[in-house]
């Protein structure tokens, strides 16, 4: 039986750059290991690769002859490797029995969430073959400082979940950038377990309709600039001034809201919050963090995924890491020292009013 994991997250999410530092962490803990590249996207990788979907079929050629996009393309390539896993069984049988193995997967979200392809390589791997995975989901951690963006995070990670059907981690890649675009609105455990997100909600509405406001005074002074005034009967003046906030939001930035974007932003106020509550009522998301140049942060994560896909239970476990696990922090100890590291100091009183 052997164990792994499948790296999967979306483009730039640091998915081959995660498959060369825990192949590293695994050679130097003495763990044998095998990084499988299925992305045939990703002909530049960075690690020592044991498989390659490159040899069974081309990305450039398959759009080139089918006439298909990058998109088009990547779905292809994985309905096809979905049609030919005989070819990747032969070269996964030529590996030792206890070779821990990694699948670097291509970035398209589509192949995650509504393509069976993926799907289905998953299902013959898992039930056919006996493989023990846990899927590895990297997103980007800097989207928690943009709480729209931070919500989509979290409806592609459900949907990935729901597709795949294997043992999940989400992790928060690129830790060390958290706030590289903004300070977050509330503390990292916050995030990490993705609760009460109706609080973001109103952060996020109350950032737009500041936005917004300040959009909405420029446009003000192009107008007295043009001649335009508030009176004159034109499509384009309004569509310019209109705002996707709701009044509440905009009463608490300061600004006004034409009907138009009022009746606009809440629908997509509606929408947001009900997707809000579709996450919150599964209830299956949650959040690990990880900086791939951290050992601790490595180690902390590994143990982790062995934990998840059965491999320190397997009795395999005889390199360093296993003797290491007593060592690990407890969730609570990591957030703190995972916080105190990358993130700017904050009041105490904002993270307890997400509590509240």
């Amino acid at each position: 039986m052997s164990f792994g994991q499948l790296v999967v997250g979306p483009p730039g999410s640091g998915k081959s750059t995660y498959c060369n530092g825990m192949e590293q962490f695994m050679k130097a803990i003495g763990r044998p290991v095998a990084v499988i590249n299925l992305d045939p996207a990703n002909d530049t990788v960075g690690y020592e690769c044991a498989i390659d979907i490159g040899e069974l079929i081309c990305l450039e050629s398959v759009m080139s002859e089918l006439e298909l996009g990058p998109n088009g393309g990547l779905i292809y390539c994985m309905e096809y490797l979905a049609e030919h896993m005989g070819w990747l069984h032969d070269r996964l049988a030529a590996l030792s029995s206890d070779t821990y193995l990694l699948f670097d997967c291509p970035g398209q979200v589509e192949l995650y969430t509504i393509n069976k392809g993926m799907k289905q390589i998953v299902e013959v791997m898992t039930r056919r073959w006996g493989l023990r995975l846990a899927a590895v989901h990297l997103v980007d951690a800097h989207y928690c400082a943009e709480p729209f963006k931070y919500i989509s995070v979290l409806l592609v990670s459900l949907s990935t979940m729901v597709q795949l059907e294997l043992p999940h981690v989400n992790v928060l890649s690129k830790i060390d950038l958290i706030e590289s675009v903004g300070t977050l609105a509330f503390g990292l455990e916050y995030y990490l377990n993705a609760d009460r997100l109706d609080l973001l909600l109103e952060v996020g509405s109350a950032a737009t309709a500041g936005a917004h406001g300040n959009k909405r005074a420029a446009a003000s002074s192009a107008d007295e600039n043009s001649g335009l005034s508030d009176d004159d009967d034109d499509d384009y003046v309004h569509e310019r001034r209109a705002a996707m906030l709701s009044s509440k939001a905009a009463e608490r930035a300061g600004v006004s809201a034409t009907p138009a974007a009022d009746a606009l932003a809440q629908r997509y106020q509606s929408l947001t919050s009900a997707l809000s509550e579709l996450i919150e009522q599964f209830s299956l998301v949650r959040f690990t963090t990880l900086n791939i140049q951290d050992k601790e942060s490595v180690h902390a994560l590994l143990g982790l995924l062995d934990k998840t896909n059965g491999y320190m239970y397997s009795g395999l476990q005889n390199d360093v890491l296993g003797v290491a696990f007593k060592d690990l922090r407890t969730d609570y100890e990591t957030v703190g020292v995972v916080q105190e590291k990358y993130m700017k100091e904050r009041p105490l009183e904002d993270d307890l009013g997400a509590l509240l």
